[in-house]
């Protein structure tokens, strides 16, 4: 029964129907936990797939405690499943980066990294993913330094394992230009998001929403050095793009072509907007490029679960 309920969990997550999920997850964390020996993976599996559903529904604290019971049950087989461990590890610390608690977050995200080095190999996919992590949360800890050396060895990974033209290398290479943007060198970041662009473009097409957030990020970049006929022109692109696939573009392209409905308000003698003005990160090339922890798969397949990014 436990098995069969979990099939049926399974298939509600990957409809991402995560309310109707929950009381699935619960019923087969109580059976599991009656039936199964108190170390048994599937009953961690179980912990950990109750805790997503709450952790995606935004029940941080029922999540937060179940994950750790998982961890405890995982730990109890030494580093047999230590990518598991290291997939509740990374959730631990998305959850303390939502509500606020940036050092406790990298606390959390540096073991997750330290254990996918040490069972996974210093140059795994997982590790670069985790270091992309880290880098992003060093650029919200205002360490700009240590940002732009995690996201240079993500890449530097991502690019042995993946080659120079992966999607992934172009998620760095956008983090890499919001750091220069924000540090006054435009030129550089421009250059940054240019080859991003190229690589998206190449890898899922011209009319793909991350083409469209890459565009995006292109014109934000303008309408700070002043440049707002070209800047205009990048939104005008993106919003096409937008309105050819709706469905497809995310909340954060969303926000980044919001600028693009309200550009008209920019008086033409503007002055450039500050060097730190924010603008969209990086996202995860979901299905295509994700190096991300599948909420499901982490923990049901013997394949590696290749860590993920919390804000991109």
């Amino acid at each position: 029964l436990a098995d069969s309920l979990a099939a049926y969990e399974a298939l509600l997550w990957h409809f991402e129907r995560y309310r109707e999920a929950l009381p699935l997850a619960q019923r087969v964390v109580e059976i599991r936990s009656r039936v199964l020996p108190p170390d048994d993976r599937a009953l961690a599996s179980a912990h950990y797939l109750l805790a997503e559903a709450h952790r995606t529904l935004g029940n941080f604290a029922q999540a937060e405690a179940l994950h750790r019971k998982a961890i405890s049950i995982w730990r109890l087989q030494g580093d047999r499943y230590a990518s598991d461990i290291a997939a509740s590890l990374h959730y631990l610390g998305a959850m303390r980066w939502n509500l606020g608690d940036l050092p406790g977050a990298r606390r959390l995200i540096a073991q997750a990294l330290e254990l996918r080095e040490r069972t996974q190999g210093a140059n795994s996919e997982a590790v670069a993913s985790e270091l992309n992590t880290l880098g992003l949360l060093s650029d919200a800890l205002k360490e700009d330094r240590a940002a732009m050396a995690l996201f240079d060895r993500a890449q530097a990974i991502w690019e042995q394992s993946l080659g120079e033209s992966h999607p992934n290398v172009a998620r760095t290479l956008t983090n890499k230009a919001r750091l220069l943007s924000g540090a006054g060198e435009q030129g550089q970041a421009r250059h940054y998001l240019e080859e991003a662009l190229q690589i998206r473009t190449q890898a899922f097409g011209a009319d793909h929403y991350l083409v469209a957030r890459s565009l995006a990020d292109l014109a934000r970049l303008d309408v700070i050095t002043g440049d707002y006929s070209r800047a205009e022109d990048l939104f005008g692109r993106a919003l096409a793009i937008q309105r050819k696939d709706p469905e497809a573009r995310g909340p954060e392209l969303a926000a980044s072509l919001d600028d693009a409905h309200h550009f008209e308000d920019l008086p033409a003698e503007a002055p450039p907007a500050p060097a730190d003005e924010p603008w969209s990160l990086s996202a995860p090339e979901a299905g295509r490029d994700e190096t991300a922890l599948p909420a499901v798969a982490a923990v049901n397949a013997d394949v590696p679960d290749d860590g993920a990014s919390l804000t991109d």
